[in-house]
Protein backbone atom coordinates (compact mmCIF):
# COMPACT_ATOMS: atom_id res chain seq x y z
CA UNK A 1 0.00 0.00 0.00
CA UNK A 2 1.05 3.56 -0.61
CA UNK A 3 2.34 5.31 2.57
CA UNK A 4 2.46 9.09 2.45
CA UNK A 5 4.70 9.22 5.52
CA UNK A 6 7.69 7.60 3.82
CA UNK A 7 6.97 8.86 0.34
CA UNK A 8 7.66 5.49 -1.29
CA UNK A 9 5.13 4.02 -3.65
CA UNK A 10 6.17 0.48 -2.72
CA UNK A 11 5.73 1.02 1.01
CA UNK A 12 9.37 0.36 2.10
CA UNK A 13 10.89 2.17 5.03
CA UNK A 14 14.46 3.64 4.78
CA UNK A 15 17.26 1.79 6.57
CA UNK A 16 18.53 3.06 9.93
CA UNK A 17 16.53 4.97 12.40
CA UNK A 18 13.05 5.15 11.00
CA UNK A 19 12.39 8.35 12.86
CA UNK A 20 15.55 10.10 11.60
CA UNK A 21 15.45 11.45 8.07
CA UNK A 22 18.18 10.21 5.80
CA UNK A 23 20.40 12.82 4.09
CA UNK A 24 21.37 10.95 0.97
CA UNK A 25 23.47 13.79 -0.46
CA UNK A 26 25.58 14.04 2.71
CA UNK A 27 26.17 10.27 2.90
CA UNK A 28 27.22 10.04 -0.70
CA UNK A 29 29.70 12.91 -0.31
CA UNK A 30 31.41 11.29 2.72
CA UNK A 31 31.93 8.03 0.85
CA UNK A 32 33.74 9.73 -2.05
CA UNK A 33 37.12 11.41 -1.13
CA UNK A 34 37.88 14.60 -2.97
CA UNK A 35 40.57 14.42 -5.67
CA UNK A 36 41.84 17.93 -6.30
CA UNK A 37 44.42 16.84 -8.89
CA UNK A 38 41.76 15.66 -11.26
CA UNK A 39 39.18 17.97 -12.76
CA UNK A 40 35.69 17.07 -11.79
CA UNK A 41 33.46 15.97 -14.55
CA UNK A 42 29.96 17.35 -14.25
CA UNK A 43 27.43 14.63 -13.73
CA UNK A 44 23.97 14.83 -15.17
CA UNK A 45 21.48 14.90 -12.33
CA UNK A 46 18.85 12.23 -12.18
CA UNK A 47 15.24 12.75 -11.31
CA UNK A 48 14.95 13.53 -7.64
CA UNK A 49 18.34 15.29 -7.43
CA UNK A 50 20.64 12.21 -7.17
CA UNK A 51 23.65 11.70 -9.49
CA UNK A 52 24.37 8.64 -11.61
CA UNK A 53 27.20 7.50 -9.26
CA UNK A 54 24.89 7.79 -6.29
CA UNK A 55 22.31 5.75 -8.11
CA UNK A 56 24.88 3.02 -8.81
CA UNK A 57 25.76 2.78 -5.12
CA UNK A 58 22.20 2.00 -4.16
CA UNK A 59 20.85 -1.54 -4.12
CA UNK A 60 18.63 -2.40 -6.99
CA UNK A 61 14.95 -2.07 -6.32
CA UNK A 62 12.99 -5.22 -6.68
CA UNK A 63 9.57 -4.51 -8.10
CA UNK A 64 6.76 -6.58 -6.71
CA UNK A 65 5.07 -8.98 -9.03
CA UNK A 66 1.85 -7.63 -10.47
CA UNK A 67 -0.82 -10.30 -10.53
CA UNK A 68 -2.54 -10.88 -13.82
CA UNK A 69 -5.83 -9.07 -14.12
CA UNK A 70 -8.63 -11.54 -14.59
CA UNK A 71 -10.76 -11.08 -17.69
CA UNK A 72 -13.62 -8.70 -17.07
CA UNK A 73 -16.97 -10.17 -17.89
CA UNK A 74 -19.39 -7.66 -19.37
CA UNK A 75 -22.26 -7.06 -17.01
CA UNK A 76 -25.74 -7.48 -18.43
CA UNK A 77 -27.46 -4.26 -19.49
CA UNK A 78 -29.44 -2.58 -16.77
CA UNK A 79 -33.12 -2.44 -17.56
CA UNK A 80 -33.92 0.18 -14.98
CA UNK A 81 -31.98 2.60 -12.81
CA UNK A 82 -33.57 4.54 -9.99
CA UNK A 83 -34.70 8.03 -11.01
CA UNK A 84 -31.87 10.53 -11.03
CA UNK A 85 -32.74 14.03 -10.00
CA UNK A 86 -31.24 15.84 -12.94
CA UNK A 87 -32.60 19.26 -13.95
CA UNK A 88 -34.04 19.55 -17.42
CA UNK A 89 -31.65 21.44 -19.76
CA UNK A 90 -32.68 25.04 -20.21
CA UNK A 91 -33.16 24.69 -23.95
CA UNK A 92 -35.93 22.20 -23.25
CA UNK A 93 -37.95 24.77 -21.35
CA UNK A 94 -39.96 27.71 -22.47
CA UNK A 95 -43.00 27.96 -24.70
CA UNK A 96 -44.92 24.81 -25.40
CA UNK A 97 -41.81 22.79 -26.24
CA UNK A 98 -42.57 19.47 -27.85
CA UNK A 99 -44.99 18.26 -25.24
CA UNK A 100 -48.26 19.41 -26.71
CA UNK A 101 -48.61 16.87 -29.49
CA UNK A 102 -51.84 14.95 -29.42
CA UNK A 103 -51.89 11.34 -30.52
CA UNK A 104 -54.35 12.42 -33.18
CA UNK A 105 -52.26 15.42 -34.19
CA UNK A 106 -48.57 16.33 -34.30
CA UNK A 107 -46.01 18.94 -33.30
CA UNK A 108 -46.54 22.42 -34.68
CA UNK A 109 -44.17 22.96 -37.56
CA UNK A 110 -46.60 24.99 -39.63
CA UNK A 111 -47.46 28.56 -38.75
CA UNK A 112 -50.67 30.18 -39.93
CA UNK A 113 -49.80 33.09 -42.12
CA UNK A 114 -52.26 35.68 -40.86
CA UNK A 115 -55.39 36.33 -38.81
CA UNK A 116 -58.66 34.44 -39.01
CA UNK A 117 -60.21 34.58 -42.44
CA UNK A 118 -57.05 35.76 -44.17
CA UNK A 119 -57.22 33.03 -46.79
CA UNK A 120 -53.45 33.09 -47.15
CA UNK A 121 -51.23 30.13 -47.84
CA UNK A 122 -49.65 28.41 -44.83
CA UNK A 123 -46.03 29.23 -44.11
CA UNK A 124 -43.60 26.60 -42.93
CA UNK A 125 -40.75 27.47 -40.61
CA UNK A 126 -37.20 26.67 -41.65
CA UNK A 127 -37.21 23.63 -39.38
CA UNK A 128 -40.04 21.45 -40.59
CA UNK A 129 -40.70 17.77 -40.41
CA UNK A 130 -40.05 16.37 -43.87
CA UNK A 131 -39.50 12.70 -44.47
CA UNK A 132 -37.48 11.38 -47.37
CA UNK A 133 -39.27 10.83 -50.68
CA UNK A 134 -41.22 7.61 -50.35
CA UNK A 135 -40.68 4.48 -52.41
CA UNK A 136 -38.02 6.01 -54.65
CA UNK A 137 -36.27 3.58 -56.98
CA UNK A 138 -33.66 4.32 -59.59
CA UNK A 139 -35.28 3.52 -62.95
CA UNK A 140 -33.40 1.06 -65.10
CA UNK A 141 -32.14 2.43 -68.37
CA UNK A 142 -33.36 0.81 -71.59
CA UNK A 143 -31.33 -2.19 -72.65
CA UNK A 144 -30.05 -2.78 -69.13
CA UNK A 145 -27.38 -0.09 -69.38
CA UNK A 146 -26.67 1.96 -66.29
CA UNK A 147 -26.07 5.13 -68.29
CA UNK A 148 -28.84 7.71 -68.41
CA UNK A 149 -30.36 8.21 -71.83
CA UNK A 150 -30.75 11.75 -73.21
CA UNK A 151 -34.30 13.11 -73.20
CA UNK A 152 -35.91 14.28 -76.40
CA UNK A 153 -37.37 17.45 -74.82
CA UNK A 154 -36.59 19.59 -71.83
CA UNK A 155 -39.14 20.14 -69.08
CA UNK A 156 -39.69 23.68 -70.34
CA UNK A 157 -40.38 22.41 -73.85
CA UNK A 158 -42.80 19.78 -72.61
CA UNK A 159 -44.55 22.33 -70.38
CA UNK A 160 -44.84 24.88 -73.13
CA UNK A 161 -46.59 22.35 -75.32
CA UNK A 162 -49.23 21.25 -72.80
CA UNK A 163 -49.74 24.07 -70.27
CA UNK A 164 -51.85 26.34 -72.51
CA UNK A 165 -54.21 23.49 -73.33
CA UNK A 166 -54.45 22.44 -69.66
CA UNK A 167 -55.08 26.00 -68.52
CA UNK A 168 -57.89 26.53 -71.04
CA UNK A 169 -59.50 23.25 -70.01
CA UNK A 170 -59.16 23.52 -66.20
CA UNK A 171 -59.36 27.26 -65.49
CA UNK A 172 -63.19 27.35 -65.87
CA UNK A 173 -63.36 24.97 -62.87
CA UNK A 174 -61.11 27.16 -60.72
CA UNK A 175 -62.48 29.97 -58.54
CA UNK A 176 -60.99 32.86 -56.61
CA UNK A 177 -62.24 32.86 -53.03
CA UNK A 178 -62.81 36.15 -51.15
CA UNK A 179 -63.58 36.03 -47.43
CA UNK A 180 -64.65 38.66 -44.93
CA UNK A 181 -65.10 38.66 -41.17
CA UNK A 182 -66.39 41.33 -38.80
CA UNK A 183 -65.64 42.14 -35.18
CA UNK A 184 -67.62 45.17 -34.20
CA UNK A 185 -66.42 48.00 -36.41
CA UNK A 186 -63.34 46.04 -37.44
CA UNK A 187 -63.46 44.29 -40.81
CA UNK A 188 -60.87 41.84 -42.10
CA UNK A 189 -60.64 40.20 -45.48
CA UNK A 190 -58.50 37.72 -47.36
CA UNK A 191 -58.19 35.76 -50.55
CA UNK A 192 -57.72 32.17 -51.53
CA UNK A 193 -58.49 29.70 -54.28
CA UNK A 194 -60.67 26.67 -54.90
CA UNK A 195 -61.99 24.41 -57.64
CA UNK A 196 -65.29 22.77 -58.52
CA UNK A 197 -65.50 19.07 -57.70
CA UNK A 198 -69.20 18.59 -58.49
CA UNK A 199 -71.28 20.50 -61.10
CA UNK A 200 -74.06 20.75 -58.50
CA UNK A 201 -72.05 23.59 -56.94
CA UNK A 202 -69.56 21.93 -54.58
CA UNK A 203 -66.14 23.60 -54.40
CA UNK A 204 -63.06 22.22 -52.62
CA UNK A 205 -60.69 24.61 -50.85
CA UNK A 206 -58.50 24.79 -47.73
CA UNK A 207 -59.92 24.88 -44.21
CA UNK A 208 -57.64 27.75 -43.24
CA UNK A 209 -58.95 29.84 -46.17
CA UNK A 210 -62.51 29.94 -44.84
CA UNK A 211 -62.02 29.34 -41.11
CA UNK A 212 -63.78 32.12 -39.21
CA UNK A 213 -65.14 33.77 -42.36
CA UNK A 214 -68.60 35.33 -42.10
CA UNK A 215 -69.03 36.13 -45.77
CA UNK A 216 -67.59 34.11 -48.68
CA UNK A 217 -67.72 35.06 -52.36
CA UNK A 218 -66.30 33.08 -55.27
CA UNK A 219 -65.46 34.41 -58.70
CA UNK A 220 -65.18 32.38 -61.91
CA UNK A 221 -62.82 33.09 -64.80
CA UNK A 222 -65.53 34.87 -66.77
CA UNK A 223 -65.99 37.35 -63.91
CA UNK A 224 -69.27 35.99 -62.54
CA UNK A 225 -69.45 35.96 -58.74
CA UNK A 226 -71.54 33.82 -56.41
CA UNK A 227 -72.09 33.74 -52.67
CA UNK A 228 -70.83 30.54 -51.07
CA UNK A 229 -71.34 28.85 -47.73
CA UNK A 230 -69.31 26.23 -45.90
CA UNK A 231 -71.04 22.84 -45.85
CA UNK A 232 -68.18 20.77 -44.45
CA UNK A 233 -64.69 21.31 -43.09
CA UNK A 234 -61.90 19.26 -41.57
CA UNK A 235 -59.03 20.99 -39.81
CA UNK A 236 -56.92 17.83 -39.62
CA UNK A 237 -56.57 17.59 -43.41
CA UNK A 238 -56.94 21.39 -43.87
CA UNK A 239 -59.79 20.88 -46.31
CA UNK A 240 -63.24 22.44 -46.63
CA UNK A 241 -66.14 22.20 -49.08
CA UNK A 242 -68.15 25.24 -50.18
CA UNK A 243 -71.57 25.20 -51.82
CA UNK A 244 -72.89 27.72 -54.35
CA UNK A 245 -76.19 27.84 -56.18
CA UNK A 246 -75.24 27.63 -59.87
CA UNK A 247 -78.75 28.44 -61.11
CA UNK A 248 -78.77 28.16 -64.89
CA UNK A 249 -74.97 28.10 -65.10
CA UNK A 250 -73.41 24.83 -66.20
CA UNK A 251 -70.43 24.41 -63.89
CA UNK A 252 -67.34 22.55 -65.05
CA UNK A 253 -65.78 20.16 -62.53
CA UNK A 254 -62.06 19.47 -62.43
CA UNK A 255 -60.89 15.92 -63.06
CA UNK A 256 -59.41 14.33 -59.93
CA UNK A 257 -56.31 12.21 -60.47
CA UNK A 258 -54.50 9.62 -58.36
CA UNK A 259 -51.88 11.10 -56.07
CA UNK A 260 -50.49 7.64 -55.28
CA UNK A 261 -49.16 7.49 -58.84
CA UNK A 262 -47.32 10.81 -58.68
CA UNK A 263 -43.62 10.55 -59.48
CA UNK A 264 -40.77 12.84 -58.52
CA UNK A 265 -39.72 14.97 -61.47
CA UNK A 266 -43.01 15.05 -63.36
CA UNK A 267 -44.64 18.28 -64.47
CA UNK A 268 -46.63 20.22 -61.84
CA UNK A 269 -48.99 23.08 -62.72
CA UNK A 270 -50.73 25.41 -60.23
CA UNK A 271 -53.69 27.69 -60.94
CA UNK A 272 -54.87 30.14 -58.31
CA UNK A 273 -55.25 33.64 -56.95
CA UNK A 274 -51.83 34.64 -55.53
CA UNK A 275 -51.86 38.07 -53.85
CA UNK A 276 -55.24 38.70 -55.48
CA UNK A 277 -53.95 38.18 -59.02
CA UNK A 278 -56.81 35.98 -60.17
CA UNK A 279 -56.33 32.93 -62.41
CA UNK A 280 -52.56 32.93 -62.40
CA UNK A 281 -50.86 29.81 -63.73
CA UNK A 282 -47.38 28.71 -62.63
CA UNK A 283 -45.48 25.56 -63.44
CA UNK A 284 -42.60 23.47 -62.17
CA UNK A 285 -42.00 19.88 -61.24
CA UNK A 286 -42.88 17.54 -58.41
CA UNK A 287 -39.82 18.01 -56.20
CA UNK A 288 -40.59 15.25 -53.70
CA UNK A 289 -43.40 13.11 -52.36
CA UNK A 290 -44.13 11.71 -48.92
CA UNK A 291 -43.60 15.00 -47.10
CA UNK A 292 -45.59 15.83 -43.98
CA UNK A 293 -47.34 19.02 -42.91
CA UNK A 294 -48.13 19.17 -39.20
CA UNK A 295 -49.69 21.80 -36.97
CA UNK A 296 -51.53 21.63 -33.61
CA UNK A 297 -54.83 20.67 -35.26
CA UNK A 298 -53.52 19.65 -38.69
CA UNK A 299 -51.62 16.60 -39.85
CA UNK A 300 -51.16 15.91 -43.56
CA UNK A 301 -48.99 12.88 -44.32
CA UNK A 302 -47.81 12.21 -47.85
CA UNK A 303 -47.84 15.86 -48.96
CA UNK A 304 -46.53 16.66 -52.44
CA UNK A 305 -43.61 19.08 -52.69
CA UNK A 306 -43.26 21.26 -55.79
CA UNK A 307 -41.13 24.15 -57.00
CA UNK A 308 -44.05 25.65 -58.95
CA UNK A 309 -44.53 29.19 -57.63
CA UNK A 310 -47.13 29.13 -54.84
CA UNK A 311 -47.81 32.28 -52.85
CA UNK A 312 -50.42 33.61 -50.39
CA UNK A 313 -53.75 33.32 -52.15
CA UNK A 314 -52.87 30.07 -53.94
CA UNK A 315 -54.22 28.13 -50.96
CA UNK A 316 -57.04 25.82 -51.96
CA UNK A 317 -56.20 25.87 -55.66
CA UNK A 318 -55.41 22.78 -57.72
CA UNK A 319 -52.00 21.28 -58.41
CA UNK A 320 -52.21 19.51 -61.78
CA UNK A 321 -50.18 16.93 -63.67
CA UNK A 322 -49.35 16.93 -67.38
CA UNK A 323 -52.74 15.36 -68.16
CA UNK A 324 -54.62 18.18 -66.46
CA UNK A 325 -55.71 16.00 -63.52
CA UNK A 326 -55.75 17.37 -59.98
CA UNK A 327 -53.07 15.63 -57.93
CA UNK A 328 -53.11 17.94 -54.92
CA UNK A 329 -54.59 20.97 -53.16
CA UNK A 330 -52.00 23.74 -52.74
CA UNK A 331 -51.79 24.56 -49.05
CA UNK A 332 -48.35 25.60 -47.76
CA UNK A 333 -45.00 27.11 -48.60
CA UNK A 334 -41.71 27.21 -46.77
CA UNK A 335 -40.29 30.69 -46.45
CA UNK A 336 -37.55 32.40 -44.40
CA UNK A 337 -40.21 34.48 -42.63
CA UNK A 338 -43.94 35.06 -42.56
CA UNK A 339 -43.53 38.04 -44.85
CA UNK A 340 -41.50 36.23 -47.49
CA UNK A 341 -42.83 34.90 -50.75
CA UNK A 342 -42.16 31.71 -52.63
CA UNK A 343 -38.65 30.31 -52.48
CA UNK A 344 -39.34 27.17 -54.50
CA UNK A 345 -40.70 25.00 -51.69
CA UNK A 346 -44.45 24.52 -51.94
CA UNK A 347 -46.63 21.74 -50.54
CA UNK A 348 -50.01 20.31 -51.53
CA UNK A 349 -52.48 18.00 -49.82
CA UNK A 350 -52.62 14.75 -51.84
CA UNK A 351 -55.88 14.56 -53.75
CA UNK A 352 -56.44 10.99 -52.54
CA UNK A 353 -56.64 12.38 -49.00
CA UNK A 354 -59.40 14.70 -50.19
CA UNK A 355 -61.24 11.97 -52.08
CA UNK A 356 -61.49 9.85 -48.94
CA UNK A 357 -63.44 12.50 -47.02
CA UNK A 358 -65.20 14.41 -49.82
CA UNK A 359 -68.50 12.47 -49.49
CA UNK A 360 -68.54 13.18 -45.75
CA UNK A 361 -67.81 16.89 -46.19
CA UNK A 362 -70.31 17.31 -49.03
CA UNK A 363 -72.97 15.70 -46.82
CA UNK A 364 -72.23 18.24 -44.08
CA UNK A 365 -71.02 15.58 -41.68
CA UNK A 366 -68.06 15.64 -39.32
CA UNK A 367 -65.00 13.62 -40.27
CA UNK A 368 -64.16 11.39 -37.32
CA UNK A 369 -60.50 10.91 -36.48
CA UNK A 370 -59.09 8.28 -34.10
CA UNK A 371 -58.09 9.75 -30.75
CA UNK A 372 -56.00 8.29 -27.95
CA UNK A 373 -55.97 11.37 -25.73
CA UNK A 374 -52.37 11.91 -24.66
CA UNK A 375 -49.80 14.65 -25.02
CA UNK A 376 -46.41 13.32 -26.05
CA UNK A 377 -42.71 14.09 -26.18
CA UNK A 378 -39.82 12.20 -27.72
CA UNK A 379 -37.61 10.19 -25.38
CA UNK A 380 -34.29 12.03 -25.54
CA UNK A 381 -31.08 11.41 -23.60
CA UNK A 382 -32.32 13.45 -20.64
CA UNK A 383 -35.48 11.39 -20.29
CA UNK A 384 -33.51 8.18 -20.70
CA UNK A 385 -31.14 9.12 -17.87
CA UNK A 386 -33.78 10.44 -15.49
CA UNK A 387 -36.21 7.58 -16.06
CA UNK A 388 -33.51 4.90 -16.16
CA UNK A 389 -34.26 3.72 -19.69
CA UNK A 390 -31.82 1.64 -21.70
CA UNK A 391 -32.29 3.58 -24.95
CA UNK A 392 -33.57 7.00 -25.96
CA UNK A 393 -36.56 5.63 -27.87
CA UNK A 394 -40.29 5.81 -27.37
CA UNK A 395 -42.90 8.46 -26.60
CA UNK A 396 -43.18 10.03 -23.15
CA UNK A 397 -46.73 10.69 -21.96
CA UNK A 398 -46.61 14.26 -20.63
CA UNK A 399 -50.34 14.56 -20.02
CA UNK A 400 -53.40 12.32 -20.16
CA UNK A 401 -56.67 13.94 -21.26
CA UNK A 402 -59.45 13.25 -18.74
CA UNK A 403 -62.14 10.92 -20.02
CA UNK A 404 -60.05 9.80 -22.99
CA UNK A 405 -59.22 6.29 -24.17
CA UNK A 406 -55.77 6.68 -22.65
CA UNK A 407 -57.19 7.38 -19.18
CA UNK A 408 -59.57 4.43 -19.42
CA UNK A 409 -56.65 2.20 -20.39
CA UNK A 410 -54.76 3.20 -17.25
CA UNK A 411 -52.13 5.56 -18.65
CA UNK A 412 -51.15 8.28 -16.24
CA UNK A 413 -49.56 11.71 -16.31
CA UNK A 414 -45.99 12.22 -15.01
CA UNK A 415 -45.35 12.38 -11.27
CA UNK A 416 -43.13 14.99 -9.60
CA UNK A 417 -41.76 15.46 -6.10
CA UNK A 418 -42.15 18.56 -3.94
CA UNK A 419 -39.17 20.16 -5.67
CA UNK A 420 -40.94 19.69 -9.00
CA UNK A 421 -38.46 17.02 -10.08
CA UNK A 422 -39.65 14.26 -12.38
CA UNK A 423 -39.74 10.93 -10.59
CA UNK A 424 -42.01 8.80 -12.80
CA UNK A 425 -43.53 8.87 -16.27
CA UNK A 426 -45.20 6.48 -18.69
CA UNK A 427 -43.21 5.79 -21.86
CA UNK A 428 -45.01 4.12 -24.77
CA UNK A 429 -42.41 1.85 -26.38
CA UNK A 430 -44.58 -0.32 -28.65
CA UNK A 431 -47.94 -0.29 -30.42
CA UNK A 432 -49.54 -3.66 -31.20
CA UNK A 433 -46.18 -5.32 -30.60
CA UNK A 434 -44.20 -3.07 -32.97
CA UNK A 435 -41.55 -0.74 -31.56
CA UNK A 436 -42.37 2.97 -31.25
CA UNK A 437 -39.30 5.06 -32.05
CA UNK A 438 -40.61 8.52 -31.13
CA UNK A 439 -43.77 10.56 -30.63
CA UNK A 440 -44.34 11.25 -34.33
CA UNK A 441 -44.09 7.55 -35.08
CA UNK A 442 -46.88 6.85 -32.59
CA UNK A 443 -49.01 9.71 -33.92
CA UNK A 444 -48.81 8.47 -37.52
CA UNK A 445 -49.72 4.92 -36.58
CA UNK A 446 -52.68 6.01 -34.46
CA UNK A 447 -53.93 8.06 -37.41
CA UNK A 448 -53.95 4.94 -39.56
CA UNK A 449 -56.49 3.32 -37.25
CA UNK A 450 -60.24 3.95 -37.13
CA UNK A 451 -62.54 5.17 -34.39
CA UNK A 452 -63.49 2.16 -32.27
CA UNK A 453 -60.33 0.17 -33.04
CA UNK A 454 -58.61 -1.46 -30.07
CA UNK A 455 -54.84 -1.08 -29.78
CA UNK A 456 -52.33 -2.65 -27.42
CA UNK A 457 -49.77 -0.30 -25.89
CA UNK A 458 -46.53 -1.47 -24.31
CA UNK A 459 -45.64 0.99 -21.56
CA UNK A 460 -42.40 1.32 -19.60
CA UNK A 461 -43.16 2.53 -16.08
CA UNK A 462 -40.75 2.53 -13.11
CA UNK A 463 -38.56 -0.20 -14.57
CA UNK A 464 -41.39 -2.49 -15.58
CA UNK A 465 -43.13 -3.14 -18.89
CA UNK A 466 -46.91 -3.04 -18.86
CA UNK A 467 -49.31 -3.98 -21.64
CA UNK A 468 -52.60 -2.09 -21.74
CA UNK A 469 -55.41 -2.05 -24.27
CA UNK A 470 -57.19 1.12 -25.39
CA UNK A 471 -60.27 1.56 -27.56
CA UNK A 472 -59.74 4.66 -29.72
CA UNK A 473 -62.38 7.34 -29.48
CA UNK A 474 -63.28 10.18 -31.83
CA UNK A 475 -61.15 13.27 -31.76
CA UNK A 476 -63.01 16.24 -30.24
CA UNK A 477 -63.70 19.10 -32.61
CA UNK A 478 -61.69 21.52 -30.43
CA UNK A 479 -58.59 19.32 -30.36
Amino acid sequence: MYDDKFNDPFGRRPEGNPEEPVDQDRTAASEQPARAEEPMTPVEPLAGGASAEQAESRPELELPEIPETPAVTASPPVLYDPPRFEPRPKEKKGGWGRGWRLAAGAVALVVLSAAVGSGSTYYLLKEHLASQPANYQQPAAPGGSGALQPVAQTVAEVGASVIPEIYNRVAPAVVSVYVESYRGFYRSSGTGSGFVVDPAGYILTNYHVVDGAQRITVQFIDGETMTARVVGKDSTSDLAVLKVDPGDRQLVAATLGDSDRVQVGELAIAIGNPYGHAFTVTAGIVSAIGREIVEPTTSIPGAIQTDAAINPGNSGGPLLNSRGEVIGVNTAIEAPSQWSGNVGLGFAVPINTAKEILPTLMAGQTVQRPYLGVYLEDVDQWYARVLGLRTAEGAVVTQVVPGSAAEEAGLRSPQYDRANRLISADVIVALDGEKVTNADDLVKRIQQRKVGDQVELTVARDGQELKVKATLGARPTDQ
